[in-house]
């Protein structure tokens, strides 16, 4: 059986045997230590956090809802400005 990867099989074998990614993929091995890698599978999430393992989709779903909500700061507003939201969304007042 073959498998088609899609890359260009003497570029491969070039860049295996000089070794060419290697320092990349030091450099990617310790930052996953640093996050806790200790074995594979090992997901690294908005380059800050980690998932060792095999987990369940609420410990992704936390990883994920923590690094949205780190990247994505809730902004205060002013009274009168604010969005008004509801079930179906949320209603933003127009720039003036």
């Amino acid at each position: 059986m073959a498998w088609a990867t899609g890359l260009d099989r003497k570029e491969t074998l070039r860049a295996l045997t000089e070794r060419r990614h290697r320092q990349q993929v030091h450099a990617e091995a310790a930052r996953a230590q640093r996050l806790g890698a200790t074995g594979a599978p090992f997901i690294v999430v908005n380059g800050r956090y980690g998932i060792p393992g095999a987990q369940d989709s609420d410990a992704f779903l936390v990883v994920l809802r923590t690094a949205w909500a780190e990247s994505h700061p809730e902004a205060m507003a002013s009274a009168g400005e604010a969005p008004v939201c509801g079930p179906d969304g949320c209603a933003v007042p127009a720039a003036g």
